[in-house]
């Protein structure tokens, strides 16, 4: 459990295209395992778009957590005896044949990137699936953690525009040709001119005006009566 989180830009921008009801519930599961590790229950599409961006928020927990262990700790003494100070010499690295340390915190910073880079390739692939893989994840890798997160709400866009695989370009263009930049504009979803006398899913009862909600409960539990 924690007392904030990260939350980027570009979630907010990939959500802020979600109807009101699916935008709460993508909010709602990013802060509950954010802050109270708390695994969302969710469905369908939303389900796919969470387990696209999960691997940025364990990285950022396992961050967190590992900047709370504190640093190395201190070397125990008896007390008696005085530290000799550590002369370091200093060698101009400009002349020396050894190459500099580098930015060693860059490094690692590099590293972990590359590793949830690679993690998310491969829940993009389960879900994406067309075309060479390695092809696609060299593209992938080039890509900034910014990028993969506006193509992690994209590319679900993106299939239910293009239903058929055969319609859908190859991961590796489709990643290379940024086509996760595009607009896509989704017929929006309407309820079955019946649905008031038929067993609504999950999906269909977050379009039923709230107005109507507990008056469409009323009417199936009297209609699964036969009243």
């Amino acid at each position: 459990m924690t007392d904030s989180f990260v939350f980027y830009r570009s979630y907010y921008e990939a959500i802020s295209d979600l109807n009101n009801a699916d935008k709460l519930t993508m909010f709602e599961a990013i802060a509950e395992l954010s802050l109270n590790d708390k695994e969302p229950q969710l469905n369908g599409i939303m389900a796919t778009m969470f387990k696209l961006i999960r691997p940025q928020i364990d990285s950022n927990k396992k961050k967190r957590k590992d900047g709370m262990g504190g640093g190395r700790p201190p070397k125990k003494t008896n007390g008696l005896q005085k530290e000799k100070p550590v002369v370091i010499e200093k060698k101009n690295q400009w002349l020396s044949d050894e190459k500099p340390n580098g930015d060693v915190n860059g490094d690692v910073n590099d590293n972990e990137d590359k590793k949830i880079k690679a993690e998310r390739f491969e829940n993009f692939w389960k879900f994406y699936n067309k075309g060479s893989k390695k092809n696609a994840k060299t593209q992938f890798m080039k890509l900034s953690l910014e990028d993969i997160d506006k193509m992690s709400f994209h590319v679900v866009k993106y299939f239910k525009a293009n239903p058929e695989k055969k319609y859908r370009k190859d991961a590796e263009r489709y990643i290379s040709h940024r086509l996760f930049e595009t607009e896509i504009d989704l017929p929006k979803e309407t309820l079955p001119d019946n649905w008031w006398n038929m067993d609504l899913t999950p999906e269909q009862w977050k379009l039923v005006p709230e107005d109507k909600v507990q008056e469409k409960k009323r009417h199936d539990i009297r209609r699964q009566m036969g009243i």
